[in-house]
This record gives structure tokens, C-alpha cells and sequence, in this order.
């Protein structure tokens, strides 16, 4: 498969200038196994890209970037993976970011266009930027603007020129809240672009631990124009503090060269390992159980062996502790108990004798189950479940694809 990845992509959704589609075909075009959608505030580019990934066999993350105050420093990101995207809390949470958003940039453009008046220029149109940020306004969107009117040459410009001096400070979250939203939706958090925080390695390590103690997984360390001290400090920091390390590009689609786009390759580490890492983590953070309730048959034998190598999962039959148990009959759910101590994520088969679903409940394990039927069954009624039918299965199974969108359909929790 194609080994190269890109975890950290804004779409048009935020202050990207190309849509969700775009974005995985252009992944697709670039031999990208992997990608990640990460928006600030906003998911509303995650559902066209999974789609758009299905189709081309590109693997999409769902994710997102929330802006967090911390000290006197500028400027410190939080990136969100495997999101529960469809999470209704975590919904209205990020439309009142987006509705901060919006009046930040209100209030930016009138300051800019009082500046262009003082200057003689035209000012900038409300209604014209508006329809080209698509309700998310943002300084992108205002330097784009200024470099269609040919104010200034280029983005950097727009920035220095304008956009710095008018700049109205970022109504920000916390850190402890950003990595609390994240969790709040199964998700794993990422300190984006450290370097960006500081180039004081001992200023920044203590940056690091301090997050850490609030619930922080892993540390973006592999992006564009990074330098090998800089990698080596950020593995070092990971491995002591037992933090995943990420990478991406960090994409808009206009300001940068094309070639940054699935960039940060300089030491040939930007790759699906990155990806291998960050989802093992997501499957070690929770108790989670996996089960194929009659499609074992199904699906076959290879394909079964194929899911277990691709997610490290332990399987677990009920046949190998008691032979000959047919499901329903009775069975000593406790013989699970060593099990469960040593393996998190467990997939079982599809013999599910009596009782353990109860003992399941009363163990607080989270349960997926991959059902034949439109509806679950009525003598399993337990919504702490999460059923997913088999309609659900051609986007990751039924193709004959890889397995690696199974990953997708626990994270949206169908």
C-alpha cells in the first residue's frame, strides 16, 4: 500500500481554499495513503471527505483544531483525531467557536478597511468575503482578498502590511477544555507545530509536561521546514513522556508551494506508521470490545486475520475456554476477567453465550457490534451498545478494500 500520510489538511470548511473533495482527490493524485481533515472549529468538510476517501480508497481521519490561550503566548493549537464528529455537544461547542470566529473577523475587516480608506484604497466587500468563506470567516480569508486587489503581493504581506496591525485577539479555550472536548468525544489530542510555540527546547519541554498532566496524547513533530535537532528533540520528548508523534503539512491550499501538500518528508518519516501509532493509541486508551455478530461466516476466515493484524487486536473465542457451548446456554462470563486485565480492545467471534452482556455492562466495557440485521436484536437491548448494521460495512469491508476504515465507522459511533 502507499505509505505516505498527511495529518494535519484545512478544506474550505475553515480557512482552506479547497473543498473537502478536492482535498482526498489531490491525496488520491499524490499516492497519500492517509489524511487527515482538521478544521479549525469546524467539521462540516469531514462527512464529503469520508465519502470522497471511500471512493477512492483513501483512508480520512476525522479531526479538528481548536485554538487554546495559555500564558502570554500567541499562538498554541490543539489537534483532535478520530473525533466523534456527529457528537452533539461537541456540535453546539464548536458553532459558538464558530460564531467568535465570525465576529473576530468582523471586527479585523472593519479595522482593515479603515486602514485602506486612510491609505486612499477601496475597502474591502463584507458581502464578497462572507460568500467565499462560507460563514467562516477567518484572516485567510481577508489576506486572499487583499492579494486579489492587488494590495499587496502575497500572503506574507497581507499579514505584515495589514492583517498584524489590525488584529484583534482569538476568543481561545483553555488547554485543560480543548483536551477535554477532545475526550469528550473519544478522541486523541495533539500539540500542533511546537516549534511555532517556541524554539526554547527547555521552555517548550516544560510546555509539554504541564500538558501531559491534562490528558495531552501525542506532539506534532514532523512538518515542513523542520530541522533534524528539532525531530530529535520532539522523539526524545515523546518517548519520555509517553506521547504519540504526528506529522502533517498543515495544508490551505494557496499560500504555500503545491509540493508542501503530503510534505514533511525530509527525513522520510512523515509515513503510515504515524498512522499505525495513532490509532493503536486510540484502541489502548479505552476498554473496547469488538464483536462480528454473524458475519464471522461472512466475511471469512482471511479477511478476519487481516482485521486482527491491521489493529493489533486480541481475538478471543468462547470455544477455546468452554468447547461445545452453544450461544444461549449458560457460561462463567468471569472467565473474561484475565482476559480483559491484559487486553483492551478485544474481538470476539459470533458464539455469545448468556450473561455476557450483562457482565459486559457491569464491567464498563464499550461495545461495537458488527450485526447482519437492519435492527439489533430485540433480546440484547442495551444502549451502551453501538450497532452497526451491515449496510454500514461496504464502506470499510464489503468492497474487498482494506480494513482500515473500521477505525472510521467506531469513531463516527453509528
Amino acid at each position: 500500500m502507499n505509505s505516505k500520510v498527511d495529518l494535519h489538511i484545512h478544506t474550505w470548511a475553515s480557512d482552506g481554499k479547497k473543498a473537502p473533495r478536492e482535498i482526498v482527490s489531490k491525496a488520491k493524485a499524490h499516492a497519500l495513503a492517509t489524511i487527515a481533515i482538521t478544521d479549525h472549529d469546524n467539521l462540516s468538510g469531514i462527512e464529503e471527505a469520508l465519502v470522497e476517501g471511500e471512493s477512492l480508497g483513501v483512508e480520512v481521519i476525522p479531526g479538528v483544531e481548536l485554538s487554546v490561550q495559555y500564558k502570554d503566548y500567541k499562538d498554541i493549537h490543539i489537534l483532535g483525531y478520530y473525533i466523534r464528529w456527529r457528537e452533539g455537544e461537541l456540535v453546539n461547542t464548536l458553532l459558538e467557536f464558530q460564531q467568535r470566529r465570525l465576529e473576530r473577523g468582523e471586527k479585523i475587516l472593519a479595522k482593515t478597511n479603515q486602514c485602506l480608506k486612510n491609505k486612499g484604497k477601496r475597502p474591502l466587500d463584507y458581502e464578497s468575503i462572507l460568500r467565499e468563506a462560507r460563514g467562516s470567516l477567518g484572516r485567510m480569508h481577508l489576506a486572499r482578498e487583499l492579494v486579489g486587489h492587488g494590495y499587496v503581493a502575497d500572503i506574507n504581506e497581507a499579514f505584515s502590511r495589514y492583517l498584524n496591525p489590525c488584529n484583534i485577539p482569538k476568543a481561545r479555550c483553555t488547554v485543560q477544555e480543548a483536551v477535554a472536548i477532545i475526550k469528550g468525544v473519544a478522541g486523541l489530542s495533539v500539540l500542533a507545530h511546537p516549534r511555532l510555540i517556541t524554539p526554547d527546547q527547555k521552555l517548550l519541554e516544560e510546555i509539554v509536561a504541564e500538558f501531559k498532566g491534562y490528558g495531552l496524547d501525542g506532539l506534532e513533530g514532523i512538518y515542513p521546514g523542520l530541522a533534524y535537532s528539532d525531530l530529535k528533540f520532539y522523539q526524545y520528548l515523546c518517548q519520555k513522556y509517553d506521547l504519540i508523534l504526528t506529522g502533517g503539512s498543515d495544508y490551505h491550499g494557496d499560500e504555500e508551494p503545491e509540493d508542501r501538500f503530503g510534505a514533511a518528508e525530509d527525513y522520510g518519516r512523515l509515513n503510515y506508521k504515524l498512522v499505525i501509532n495513532l490509532r493503536q493509541r486510540y484502541f489502548d486508551q479505552k476498554s473496547c470490545l469488538i464483536c462480528f455478530e454473524g458475519l464471522a461466516n461472512q466475511l471469512g476466515e482471511p479477511l478476519m486475520e487481516k482485521i486482527i493484524d491491521h489493529y493489533g487486536f486480541q481475538p478471543f473465542s468462547f470455544s477455546d475456554f468452554s468447547p461445545g457451548i452453544a450461544p444461549g446456554k449458560d457460561w462463567d462470563p468471569g472467565q473474561l476477567i484475565p482476559f480483559l486485565e491484559h487486553n483492551k480492545t478485544i474481538l470476539l467471534d459470533d458464539s455469545l453465550p448468556k450473561g455476557v452482556w450483562e457482565f459486559l455492562e457491569k464491567q464498563g466495557i464499550k461495545t461495537f457490534v458488527f450485526c447482519t440485521g437492519q435492527t439489533p436484536r430485540k433480546s440484547y437491548p442495551f444502549s451502551w451498545i453501538t450497532w452497526i448494521p451491515v449496510t454500514k460495512l461496504p464502506v470499510c469491508l464489503g468492497t474487498g478494500r482494506s480494513p482500515h476504515y473500521l477505525a472510521h465507522l467506531i469513531a463516527l459511533a453509528y
